[in-house]
């Protein structure tokens, strides 16, 4: 079982749905970071580990306002929308288990490379 001082890749992504007010980004992303900044457990730093990397879009509906706006992502139709908050995240995978290493809210302009 991953034991370590990250956070659970479910937990990520309860807030990440907290993240899609805008107004949250902020001070979620700093507790989120605060968190991923710990130090990575020694018998994780020092092997080879599988990573998995997902990109999560959350719908958005009506206008964006001038805050909203950077942060929009724009995708083929799904839910009903083409518009959505977009978060990277990056895991690394041990015993069928997945620790978070990093979350990333994506900003207009970014490339998913």
């Amino acid at each position: 079982m991953f034991q370590g001082p990250g956070i659970h890749h479910q937990t990520a992504k309860k807030h990440s749905l907290c993240l899609s007010v805008l107004s949250h980004i902020p001070f979620k992303k700093t507790q989120v970071n605060q968190a991923l900044h710990s130090p990575i457990p020694r018998d994780i730093a020092n092997h080879r580990h599988r990573l998995a990397i997902d990109l999560y879009l959350i719908p958005v509906y009506g206008k964006p306002n001038e805050q909203e706006e950077p942060y929009l992502y724009r995708s083929e139709a799904k839910a009903g929308t083409t518009k959505f908050f977009a978060y990277a995240t990056v895991y690394v995978i041990r015993a069928h288990q997945r620790g978070t290493l990093a979350v990333h809210a994506i900003a207009k302009g970014e490339t998913s490379v």
